[in-house]
């Protein structure tokens, strides 16, 4: 993907056991050495700051946008998973709510109520896990993602919901190696 490293090279030390019988006894300790040929900094947010199309653009996430493409401009401040019809009153805004799809009803009418709820509640996004229990997405569930600005993504099965919420730790704490740390991490697994 554009502004992400261009190769990966992983390099192994070799180990060699020392030959006085009394040091064999001490911890051996292997490098691990990592080699990026390009990093662009554009790909990475801004201190403190990611937002939704930060999220989408992580090739480690591999998120997909479903609807409400005008939102991806929202600032994210916190990724959490809730299988609740209503979690409005635990949330302060600026979530990420990431489900498996159980709190969300099969109406039309109950779809856009629960996006409805999330949005004026100041929720950032909802990533929605691939496969799982989510029901077919309504009309009126997409259509009020798209009226509200509300982005809505697929979440693929690979993808941990761990490596989402730790994505946007790391980029709300303005750390980046621990981001690419994540990221890494998901590309392994």
């Amino acid at each position: 993907s554009p502004g992400w490293p261009a190769s990966l090279s992983v390099t192994r030390r070799s180990i060699s056991r020392p030959r006085d019988p009394a040091q064999q006894s001490r911890p051996q300790t292997m490098t691990l050495s990592l080699v990026f040929s390009t990093v662009s900094l554009s790909a990475v947010p801004r201190t403190g700051v990611i937002t939704v199309e930060d999220l989408l653009r992580s090739p480690a996430l591999q998120l997909r946008l479903i609807a409400g493409e005008a939102g991806v401009s929202r600032r994210v401040a916190w990724a959490h998973v809730s299988e609740l019809e209503d979690p409005t009153p635990w949330l302060s805004g600026a979530e990420l709510i990431m489900t498996t799809g159980m709190a969300l009803a099969r109406g039309d009418g109950s779809q856009r109520a629960y996006l409805e709820r999330l949005d004026d509640a100041g929720v950032a996004c909802l990533a929605l896990s691939e496969g799982l229990f989510v029901p077919p997405l309504t009309a009126a569930f997409l259509a009020a993602a798209n009226e509200r600005s509300f982005a809505v993504v697929e979440v693929p099965i690979p993808v941990p919901f761990m490596a989402i919420a730790q994505e946007v730790a790391a980029a709300v704490q303005g750390d980046t190696a621990q981001r690419l740390n994540a990221q890494l991490q998901v590309f392994g697994a």
